[in-house]
C-alpha cells in the first residue's frame, strides 16, 4: 500500500474544515498522512486541528506568518519530509470521495508515459451546503490536451486535485523556491508539462465547495472567463508577466541550482517557448504551441500581450 502525504493550507477555515479532514483520513487503499500549515487563522481553526491531532497521529501541524494561499503551499512543499511515495494538495473546505487518492495513484502507475508524471482531475461543483451545482468545471474540454505552451498563458489545473510522486517533489526542491507566482497550481501545471507529463482525469472524485471566501473560484464558461479577465485586466497583466519572467530566471538557466546529474534541465524546445513569451511577442502571435483553449481568447490575449 502506497504512502501519501496530503498538504493542506488553512486560514480561518473553522466552518468547513472538519468535513474535509474526515474525508482525507477516510481515504481507502492508501497510507494517508496529513501535513497542515496554518497561515495565521484568527478563528477556531487551530483548536479544531489540534483536537484531531490528539486522536490521530497521522496529522502534523505547524504555523507561520500569513503568506497567502500560494506562498503557504510552497512552504508546505519545501517543508514536507521527502520520504512518502506520493503527495497531494488539499483545500480546507472541500469533501473528497474515499477513492480519490487511490484512483490518482493507479492512474499515475498505469500510465504508459515515460518520466515524471503528475495527476489532476475534474471536480464536482457544489455550494456551501454541498448542494450540487454542476458536474465538473465549466472550463473542462474533453478535446483539449494540456501543454506547456498553454500553461504559459493560462491555468488548467485545480490544485486540490493534484497528486504527484516523490520524483516530482525532488525536481521541485532541486530549484529555488518561486516568489512571484500567482497560484501554486498554475506553477504545478508549468512544471508538470515542462519537465514531464500531466495526466488529466475527466472524472471527479471530490465535492468542490464554492462560497464567498474561496481564494480562486470557477469562471462559468468562456463568457465567465472573459468577464473575469476584463474586471482584472491590470492584475492579470502583472501576474502573468511576473510569473513567466520568474520561470525563465529559475529554469531556463543551466547554471541554476539543479540536480548534480543534470537530470532536471528544462528541455531546450520549451526554454525557447518561454523566451518567445517573454521577449519575442511577434513570434508568439504566430506560434501554434503557445495558445489559450478558446480560439477567440487566444487571438485577443496574444495581441494584448504584445503591448506589455
Amino acid at each position: 500500500m502506497k504512502s501519501i502525504c496530503v498538504l493542506m493550507s488553512t486560514y480561518n477555515g473553522a466552518k468547513y474544515i472538519q468535513q474535509q479532514i474526515d474525508s482525507i483520513l477516510n481515504q481507502k487503499d492508501v497510507k494517508v498522512y496529513l501535513l497542515i500549515r496554518d497561515d495565521g487563522s484568527k478563528d477556531e481553526t487551530l483548536d479544531i486541528i489540534k483536537s484531531y491531532q490528539e486522536k490521530d497521529d497521522r496529522i502534523k501541524l505547524y504555523t507561520g506568518n500569513n503568506l497567502g494561499a500560494c506562498g503557504s503551499f510552497f512552504d508546505l512543499l519545501w517543508s514536507v519530509e521527502p520520504s512518502f511515495d506520493y503527495y497531494a494538495f488539499s483545500d480546507q473546505d472541500d469533501v473528497w470521495f474515499e477513492d480519490k487518492l487511490a484512483t490518482a495513484i493507479d492512474k499515475i502507475e498505469s500510465s504508459p508515459a515515460d518520466g515524471i508524471k503528475v495527476y489532476c482531475s475534474n471536480v464536482t461543483v457544489v455550494d456551501q451546503e454541498l448542494n450540487h451545482i454542476s458536474d465538473g468545471s465549466c472550463d473542462v474540454d474533453s478535446s483539449f490536451t494540456p501543454s506547456f505552451g498553454n500553461s504559459l498563458l493560462e491555468n488548467y489545473v485545480t490544485g486540490c486535485t493534484v497528486v504527484m510522486g516523490r520524483d516530482f517533489v525532488s525536481l521541485i526542491r532541486a530549484y529555488p523556491k518561486p516568489a512571484r507566482q500567482y497560484m501554486h497550481d498554475w506553477w504545478i501545471y508549468k512544471m508538470a508539462t515542462g519537465f514531464g507529463t500531466l495526466i488529466y482525469d475527466l472524472n471527479s472524485y471530490m465535492l468542490y465547495r464554492q462560497h464567498e471566501n474561496n481564494t480562486v473560484g470557477l469562471a462559468k464558461g468562456i463568457l465567465g472567463r472573459i468577464d473575469r479577465f476584463l474586471k482584472n485586466a491590470k492584475s492579470v497583466k502583472t501576474y502573468v508577466k511576473n510569473q513567466n519572467q520568474e520561470f525563465e530566471e529559475i529554469y531556463n538557466k543551466p547554471e541554476g541550482k539543479q540536480n548534480p546529474e543534470q537530470l532536471y534541465n528544462l528541455p531546450q524546445d520549451k526554454q525557447k517557448l518561454v523566451e518567445i513569451v517573454n521577449h519575442k511577442k511577434l513570434k508568439m502571435l504566430f506560434n501554434s504551441q503557445i495558445k489559450r483553449r478558446s480560439k477567440i481568447e487566444n487571438l485577443v490575449y496574444k495581441i494584448w500581450m504584445m503591448f506589455w
